[in-house]
């Protein structure tokens, strides 16, 4: 595993609004962001369905985070709805990134 048991113990606390967990526990969002990449490499629904919503809330997305999302858009085994909400967040990525 790429990102440690950590964050994948940590996996739990994408159920609650991101902002949430950075005000209430005071967690960095940096360290956060191994947490995501994990939920999104997921080959299930549930995980990459709480990532993508922490993302469209405004959680940063990084390199690795974004290159998730190519993975995820690209996999069968994630609904079509969840495939087709990855791109979107790409596309904001590089113009975020490309306005830097």
């Amino acid at each position: 595993m790429k990102h440690g048991a950590s964050a994948v113990r940590r996996l739990p606390l994408l159920e609650q609004p991101w902002r949430a967990v950075v005000l209430n526990d005071g967690l960095d969002i940096g360290n956060l962001a191994p947490v995501v990449v994990i939920a999104l490499d997921c080959p299930t629904n549930y995980w990459p369905h709480h990532a993508l919503s922490w993302l469209e809330d405004g959680f940063p997305i990084n390199a690795a985070v974004a290159e998730s999302l190519r993975s995820l858009h690209e996999r069968r085994s994630i609904t079509q709805r969840n495939r087709h909400r990855a791109p979107r967040l790409v596309k904001a990525y590089l113009r975020s990134v490309t306005q830097a």
